[in-house]
């Protein structure tokens, strides 16, 4: 619990937090010119300058709570994080209303750990649009660690436009939503397994924009209810799905849907796709019935569909759903023809088979109703 002052350590100055003291939670550390590396794990409940705080591999810095920025130059979440190390804030990383022209970034020098917070809050007050970057500044990758605050405030978010740039975010051991604008022109990825190694729901509620490539991994969902104006491709990968609701956007760009991967037509209603669809074999197409109306794939006009293989079609349904028996045509994009579809387990009892029709598109055969008397 007690103060410690760094501020007249030398430069490259490392401590190295080990016995009594690792893990332990310290009262405020003052830091000064020089920049102090950290290896091994140690908490504080106040630090005066975090980009003077550099965290060595495989180690842990704690801020116990809040970091927020004003201000109006470029701040800096933390100097640099070694491979495997984490700069945690236990509470909220945000840019206040008080900063007047700044942006915050993650790193002072490139960094191949992570910086882990409840939420990033981008509010009010800067004259940048773009108040948070995913990204640092200088060539590297940025991971975020992002909880169950998720990204929100009234600015936005911008992943940088150099291909040597790269930022990923991973859920906290949580769902989190997305509700202001992200901007991608560097290629982004979003991780959808916790460091719980659980898969998570990440809500996109606001735009993303700009035309950089987005990759979505891990075994969890990024879940699309927004009207996007993003341009760049997408590209699934792993087990992860990535849903859309009915009459909302992704992208304008390619989908690419890999082996084991999902598309997800997440609610009753037509998902329009307005960039070309491209599903690798054993990909999956997933379709969730929410009420008696059937979940439909789309495709604008001058865009194509092409599987290279089998194409799984999974089909769920929320309780107590059941559309009326028939036949149901879950695409209207073609594309189909000459290519085999197949039923994912686990499918409601109500699903008799799927096929390809003759306009190529995937058909759902309901079996038909029946009533049980019981004398």
């Amino acid at each position: 619990g007690e103060n410690i002052d760094f501020s007249a350590a030398a430069p490259n100055t490392t401590i190295s937090v080990t016995g009594a003291s690792a893990g332990k939670k310290f009262g405020t550390a003052t830091m000064g010119a020089s920049v102090v590396t950290f290896t091994g794990n140690i908490a504080f409940a106040g630090i005066t300058d975090t980009s003077k705080i550099a965290v060595g591999s495989n180690s842990t810095v704690t801020l116990d709570g809040d970091l927020v920025f004003s201000g109006s130059s470029n701040q800096y979440v933390v100097n640099t994080v070694a491979a495997g190390g984490r700069f945690v804030v236990t509470g909220r990383i945000e840019a206040s209303s008080q900063m007047t022209g700044g942006q915050v970034f993650q790193y002072v020098n490139p960094g191949e750990g992570a910086v882990q917070a409840k939420g990033l809050v981008a509010n009010e007050g800067t004259s940048d649009e773009w108040t948070f970057r995913l990204s640092s500044d200088k060539d590297g990758t940025a991971n975020w660690i992002v909880g169950a605050e998720g990204l929100s405030g009234s600015k936005n978010f911008f992943a940088m436009y150099s291909s040597k740039r790269k930022a990923a975010i991973q859920p906290l051991d949580s769902d989190f939503d997305i509700t202001t604008q992200v901007g991608i022109r560097a290629p982004l990825t979003f991780n959808t397994t916790g460091y719980d190694g659980n898969g998570h729901t990440i809500t996109v509620s606001s735009v993303i924009d700009r035309d950089g490539a987005l990759t979505v991994s891990g075994k969890g969902t990024l879940l699309v209810d927004a009207v996007n104006t993003h341009s760049g491709g997408i590209t699934v990968t792993d087990t992860a799905t990535l849903a859309i609701n009915a009459g909302k956007r992704v992208t304008t760009g390619t989908i690419v849907v890999n082996d084991g991967s999902t598309l997800q037509v997440a609610q009753s209603g037509t998902v329009t796709l307005e960039g070309d669809l491209a599903l690798a074999n054993d990909a999956v197409l997933a379709f969730n019935f929410t009420d008696r109306n059937v979940p439909k794939l789309g495709i604008a006009s001058g865009k194509s569909v092409t599987a290279s293989g089998v194409v799984k079609v999974k089909i769920t349904a929320a309780k107590g759903v059941r559309p009326k028996s028939g036949e149901k045509v879950l695409t209207s994009c073609g594309g189909f023809a000459d290519k085999t579809v197949t039923l994912v387990e686990g499918y409601p009892n109500w699903v008799k088979g799927v096929r390809v029709n003759d306009e190529g598109n995937i058909v759902l055969d309901v079996k038909a109703g029946f009533m049980v008397i019981v004398r």
